[in-house]
């Protein structure tokens, strides 16, 4: 591993204590993807103004160093040149949808990838949650970056049996396989739209469909994420009654 000092933009995804006067803060960065830096002596009263930049949906210039997985916290400061300096201002389901998106990359991604166009798509997130009130497009379209990135994006313009996806038709999904055209009348519950698929593909969301789509992706996260349920969607359902 470098020991030498080395920078990168960066957002903090997760925090915790570490030992009496120290905090272990998860990273996901532009050059290096998600790593964990050791921030020593934050607690104390001469770091409280690096502590409150610390916080997440800031764009940080991070320096850091050390040749284990755990790097050290040299210095930090918020970038100049992000579209708002003094980061990203997400309210109420906003900042649900913001801590789902952190979640998501700590649960799916190794440590040590660079992921540049993630990091481009989840500034493009923070961007959508501070600006509009309506935040299922941007998730849908952010979740489909991240499978991409991590190679379990299904093909969503054709099935399994290289057919185009038909709008009007209907489709269930097979792990590692794709999408399966269903002929039966009505259709089985555990199906899709077509349509819905290919607003997937084409980024083209339509609300009459959000709540399709929705599902889609959630099925082909749950692959990664398992059993383990997501802390983010039980604090948007314990206030919604609906999945996030």
């Amino acid at each position: 591993m470098n020991n030498q000092r080395q920078q990168t933009l960066a957002y903090v995804l997760h925090s915790r204590a570490y030992q009496e006067s120290s905090v272990i803060y998860s990273l996901f960065s532009e050059n290096v993807g998600r790593f964990s830096v050791v921030a020593k002596g934050i607690k104390g009263k001469r770091s409280q103004a690096k502590k409150a930049v610390l916080q997440p949906f800031n764009q940080l210039l991070v320096e850091y160093s050390g040749k284990s997985d755990l790097k050290t916290l040299i210095n930090c400061e918020a970038n100049h040149e992000a579209d708002s300096q003094l980061g990203f201002q997400l309210k109420n389901d906003a900042l649900i949808c913001g801590y789902y998106a952190n979640e998501l990359l700590i649960r799916c991604l190794p440590e040590y990838h660079e992921f540049s166009l993630l990091f481009i798509a989840y500034h493009n997130l923070l961007k959508s949650l501070s600006l509009v009130s309506e935040f299922g497009s941007a998730l849908r379209t952010f979740e489909v970056a991240l499978l991409t990135t991590i190679g379990i994006a299904p093909d969503w313009f054709e099935d399994i049996e290289q057919k185009p996806i038909n709008p009007s038709a209907h489709y269930t999904y097979q792990t590692e396989t794709g999408f399966v055209c269903v002929s039966s009348e009505p259709p089985p519950e555990n199906s899709y739209s077509g349509q819905a698929i290919l607003s997937l593909g084409t980024g083209e969301h339509f609300p009459e469909y959000a709540r399709m789509s929705q599902k889609i992706t959630s099925r082909l996260l749950a692959d990664v994420l398992g059993e383990k349920p997501l802390a983010s969607r039980k604090l948007w359902l314990d206030l919604h009654q609906l999945d996030v």
